[in-house]
């Protein structure tokens, strides 16, 4: 068996060998993967890009309010949102002037539902008994409404906060959104906003007609049609 033989037949066996490993490897990593892999997937099909634990970013924030044709937000009272963030309220106010539309949805004053989330965060120790979350609504509406942003109330049962960014083609109307963003706190009392898990999605209408998808299976989608009954409910 001469030399030239005995090193073709070395390297042959090497590449299999290698490519054993890699087989093995990857066999491994897919084992070991397979139910984040499977979660990862379900997350995407309905339109989760991707899971944070803090408020969104001052990214987010400059793009949508830039951008978005549309801006829909939720909170119990958004203090900390509108009146103690100068930073974002500079951002609301050019959007504005820009011509966007802004709703925001928060809680009635003095409701059951305040009452509640009130008592359970004084318990938990994260309120200062004199202190009034129907006392922040207020500052948040009184803000609100100085720069013409309409305002309206929810009475019952817990609501999540949540931001919704809605982007029109051009020259038309809400009925033909290209694409709409989402920021979905799950968040549960005592716990404050602020310490929610957000869920950051999005829906490219477009792309999902095209491509047979049922936008109701999508979060954002199915957050604009629960922002929407409210909004509805409470004029």
């Amino acid at each position: 068996m001469n030399n030239t033989y005995v090193n073709y037949l070395v390297e042959i066996i090497k590449d299999v060998l290698s490519a054993a490993t890699i087989a093995t490897v990857s066999w491994l990593f897919i084992q070991g993967n397979l139910h984040r892999l499977t979660i990862a997937t379900s997350l995407k099909k309905h339109g989760v890009k991707s899971i944070q634990f803090t408020v969104p970013s001052i990214w987010d924030r400059e793009h949508f309010f830039a951008k978005a044709d549309r801006i829909r937000i939720m909170y119990t009272s958004g203090k900390g949102f509108f009146v103690d963030n100068k930073r974002n309220q500079k951002m609301i106010e050019r959007a504005i002037q820009r011509g966007a539309t802004i709703q925001v949805l928060l809680a009635t004053e003095n409701s059951d539902f305040v009452k509640d989330i009130e008592t359970s965060e004084i318990i938990a120790g994260t309120r200062i008994g004199d202190k009034r979350i129907s006392e922040e609504i207020q500052r948040s509406e009184n803000y609100l409404k100085s720069q013409g942003v309409e305002v309206r109330h929810y009475r019952s049962e817990y609501r999540m906060a949540m931001m919704i960014a809605d982007y029109y083609i051009r020259g038309t109307d809400e009925y033909c959104k290209c694409k709409s963003e989402g920021w979905l706190y799950i968040s549960l009392p005592p716990y404050w906003t602020k310490e929610s898990i957000i869920l950051k999605s999005e829906i490219k209408y477009t792309e999902a007609r095209e491509n047979g998808i049922n936008e109701t299976d999508n979060i954002v989608e199915m957050m604009n049609r629960h922002f929407q009954t409210i909004w509805d409910k409470y004029k």
